[in-house]
């Protein structure tokens, strides 16, 4: 939709985020079942799907890869970049490992519970890359990869004008703590000094 458009629309609820809204529907309007209600974390033109990246390949050029640790190992392959989500655990059934033991040689402890966790993506080749969601097998707390300092993001669309070099929160995942950011435009692709997997 188009900014000219955007610009003449009025939204039933105005300006109101969705965490105000509830909470005068709660407690103004006296609709207290709102407060027992999940909160729905799927798409809502999607409807209950439970394969969404089957929905996805539907629209998608599938993009088969390799599957990689990111300190350079190559694990295996896999089916399709729509099958994977950063920050969570690839689906085996999307996943070819190099062999059976693999996952468990770089990922299995049980000590902590660590598994593979997706950090990264190359829409260039393919490449999925993996860490571990731990540090070690026997340290249990999140692994470096997930701290990033830089993350580039090409083709960005806004509703709103994005503020540059001002503070911003930044939430990667819907359950997710946000964090504090601050955007910086840039015509030129970034060194490698100034890149991370991410």
């Amino acid at each position: 939709m188009p900014q000219e458009a955007l610009q003449n629309t009025i939204f039933p609820v105005g300006s109101l985020n969705k965490n105000v809204v509830k909470h005068l529907a709660i407690n103004e309007f006296g609709l207290e079942f709102l407060s027992k209600k999940r909160e729905s974390m799927g798409i809502c033109f999607i409807g209950k799907r439970t394969d969404f990246s089957g929905f996805i390949g539907q629209y998608t050029d599938s993009r088969p890869g390799k599957l990689m640790e990111i300190g350079g190992d190559v694990l295996g392959g896999h089916l399709g970049l729509e099958h994977f989500t950063i920050g969570k655990s690839p689906k085996d059934k999307f996943v070819k490992w190099k062999d059976k033991s693999i996952r468990e040689r770089y990922f299995w402890s049980d000590k902590v519970k660590n598994k593979p966790v997706v950090v990264g993506s190359s829409i260039v080749d393919g490449t999925v890359y993996l860490a571990s969601k731990t540090r070690s097998k026997t340290d249990a707390r999140p692994h470096l990869s997930r701290f990033n300092r830089f993350a580039r993001l090409d083709d960005l669309f806004s509703y709103t004008a994005i503020p540059t070099n001002k503070t911003i929160n930044v939430q990667l995942g819907n359950r997710e703590k946000g964090s504090a950011a601050t955007t910086k435009f840039c015509s030129r692709a970034p060194t490698h000094s100034e890149t991370s997997v991410s």
